[in-house]
């Protein structure tokens, strides 16, 4: 049960009826409960206690800090049940606590997005609790009742947030149309009617060179028109860009997946800020997407353990594998990370887009891909599963650098087996590889329209004209996924044209099942 996992804040009550009210009102106890599950055995675990922001090492009085550790199960149905045991911490002010608590999981209602969001609706477990011992005083079986309201996932840019000249230059509307508008371009070329491949080629957004274009894919047309250089090699441009903004305070690449770690603990100087993803790498809940229930299962499944230490590993291995790596020629290993591991891990680690314009509104299905709103340029929507604000996220950073690290890994394996058949060269600001016809086929890979100067319209070369052209990429965009017609409809028709029912997406992402 994904909801139940995460931070919560617990408060417990006297039952007491009207006018028996203790002096101190009924309010007994509030504090911090953190439970995570084993799906798998229906396990509940995690901790309850107070925290103090940072948390201390100790209590005050030389005792370790106290809290209490939380174990239980839960049961499937509607609504949800819980029980839970909590035992105060060995050595600890709480050593002696056992309390067993009982509650259910309320249920959903439907969402108004006008509501502030102190009237929004929050997952709530709501029960009763009962003293099991006795303590320092106090008698066994005195029972209260409780509930628990669960805090809002912590999203990777409160926790580890990118330096905010990084974060302005990849919010503007010139980095997130670019992003989205290459990969639009590449990924949907294949299924384009000509009159929108035309219109593309005329206005130098075709992905290559014009009518030999390189279509993004997992197809063997896609594999061997070496398409995945141009992955490889754009997004090896955006990090030199974050880089050179950044200096050293940079965001650093994954040397490897990371094991997924508890959501919070009570460790000496823990920041309150971060309880709930500590190291900015915790991943966020799966929804539900109306009318999809495939896209709804894979999104679950991306975060279960199982798959995690299965197809994940299993592709982190293959392409860190030197046998495997020298057997593939550049243009065929971008292209199986990215239509794999990479697309994976962009699901895996996103939250449901959100609204910024309508109070953080859930968006399941995603936001429409020519929707233009103001709203949608704003620095947190860096929702990871859609090109335009995925780059705004701060673990798009940690798995692109894991990626790019596997083209060095790949020059590493081809060096081993054919010494000095693929040579370096510097290619636009960045270290690359000479063309051989063989291993290595693009001698200009592609990143959209280049200026007046022969530079791509990225990555601050461009200042507003050429491949940066907002206006320009917006149109685009609208004929990709609405056609060239769309282009001469005034404002209403546009807009009931996005309204009618489609089978939309959650996301580019979300192509590869």
């Amino acid at each position: 049960m994904e909801a139940l996992r995460g931070i919560w804040t617990y408060r417990s009550f006297f039952n007491v009826e009207d006018g028996a009210e203790p002096s101190g009102g009924i309010q007994l106890w509030q504090a911090e409960l953190y439970l995570d599950i084993d799906p798998a055995t229906k396990r509940v675990f995690g901790h309850l206690g107070e925290r103090v922001d940072p948390t201390p090492a100790d209590d005050g009085n030389g005792k370790p800090y106290p809290f209490l550790s939380v174990e239980g199960s839960y049961s499937d149905g509607d609504p949800v049940s819980v029980s839970l045991r909590a035992v105060g911490r060995k050595g600890s002010p709480w050593e002696s606590w056992i309390y067993d608590y009982q509650c259910v999981l309320t249920p959903t209602w439907p969402r108004d997005p006008n509501f502030k969001p102190s009237a929004q609706q929050k997952p709530t477990l709501v029960g009763t609790v009962i003293r099991t011992v006795e303590h320092d005083g106090a008698p066994a079986g005195a029972s209260y009742s409780f509930y628990a309201v669960k805090h809002d996932f912590v999203e990777s840019r409160v926790a580890t947030p990118l330096p905010e000249p990084v974060v302005a230059m990849l919010a503007s509307p010139e980095m997130r149309l670019h992003h989205q508008l290459w990969h639009a371009s590449r990924d949907n070329w294949d299924d384009l009617a000509e009159e929108q491949k035309t219109w593309l080629r005329d206005h130098n957004w075709q992905p290559g060179t014009p009518n030999k274009e390189r279509s993004a894919g997992l197809g063997p047309v896609n594999l061997a028109n070496h398409s995945g250089e141009d992955f490889l090699f754009m997004h090896r441009r955006m990090i030199k860009a974050v880089r050179n903004i950044a200096g050293a305070n940079a965001p650093a690449g994954w040397k490897r997946l990371p094991e997924p770690r508890a959501l919070a603990d009570f460790a000496p100087d823990r920041a309150k800020r971060v309880i709930g993803n500590i190291d900015g790498y915790a991943v966020p809940p799966a929804w539900i997407v109306p009318d999809d229930a495939s896209t709804t299962a894979w999104l679950a499944a991306l975060r279960n353990p199982a798959i995690f230490n299965g197809r994940f590993r299993s592709w982190e291995v293959q392409y860190t594998n030197p046998a495997w790596l020298a057997s593939v020629t550049l243009g065929e290993l971008g292209a199986w990370i990215e239509f794999t591991i990479h697309n994976w891990m962009h699901m895996r680690w996103t939250s449901v887009q959100r609204d910024p314009a309508q109070n953080g509104l859930a968006i399941p299905e995603g936001r429409q891909d020519d929707d233009f709103a103001q709203g949608w340029f704003d620095p947190s929507n860096d929702h990871l599963g859609a090109t335009f604000s995925s780059h705004v996220h701060p673990v798009f950073w940690r798995l692109h650098g894991w990626v790019d690290d596997r083209v060095e890994d790949w020059f590493k394996a081809q060096e081993a087996a054919r010494p000095g058949t693929v040579k370096r060269q510097q290619l636009k600001d960045v270290e690359w590889f000479v063309v051989d016809g063989t291993w290595v086929s693009v001698d200009d890979p592609w990143e959209g329209p280049v200026d007046d100067g022969g530079h791509a319209g990225h990555h601050g070369h461009d200042h507003g004209h050429g491949g940066m052209d907002v206006e320009l990429m917006k149109k685009a965009i609208v004929v990709i996924f609405r056609g060239v017609e769309a282009l001469e409809m005034d404002t209403m028709s546009l807009q009931e044209l996005r309204e009618r029912p489609q089978n939309r997406i959650v996301s580019r992402f979300a192509n590869w099942l």
